[in-house]
């Protein structure tokens, strides 16, 4: 038996605010915040792992993750993880990365999609596609904050690329 130190009394917190349903498919504004590169499971390749945050809506403050396997001993899982990364870079008018970071907390669009739990696990959201972010779909004030602005009528380069 592990002892706390002191008394907890559960009525001394509020209940927790969290809902961590499914969010339905469709696009939702978020921006990258953290990720990290890892070995495959065998060591035989790499995969590529992303945080996003919903920024605005409904959903704001959820986390969805994704990961893509931009090497791998798998010709047809290698090609679908570069195309995803590839579409993340032009989601964000990174004409390159050598870095993952160089995604982080610039806004996109991403379309939330239900993978099937696999062993036991329950269903769970992923990111299905990316979108460059579109005017109009948040105010001004959360865009600035995770340091962007809308993409420019006519496809113009964004500040933040």
């Amino acid at each position: 038996m592990a002892q706390l130190g002191t008394n907890f009394d559960p009525a001394s917190a509020p209940p927790s605010e969290n809902n961590f349903d499914l969010i339905p498919n469709g696009w939702q504004p978020m921006h990258a915040i953290e990720s990290d590169v890892n070995p495959t499971k065998d060591g035989t390749g790499t995969i590529v792992a992303f945080t996003f945050e919903i920024i605005e809506g409904a959903f704001k403050g959820r986390r969805i993750w994704k990961r893509m396997n931009v090497q791998n001993k798998s010709a047809e899982a290698q090609a679908i993880g570069q195309r995803e990364l590839a579409d993340l870079c032009r989601a964000l008018g990174l004409p390159s990365m050598t870095n993952t970071e160089s995604a982080h907390g610039k806004p996109l669009m991403g379309r939330i999609g239900v993978e099937k739990g696999k062993d036991g696990y329950e269903d769970k959201n992923t990111v299905k596609a990316f979108k460059p972010y579109e005017a109009g779909t948040g105010s001004p004030a959360v865009v600035a904050a995770v340091g962007g602005a809308p993409a420019a009528a006519g496809g113009a380069a964004r500040p933040w690329g």
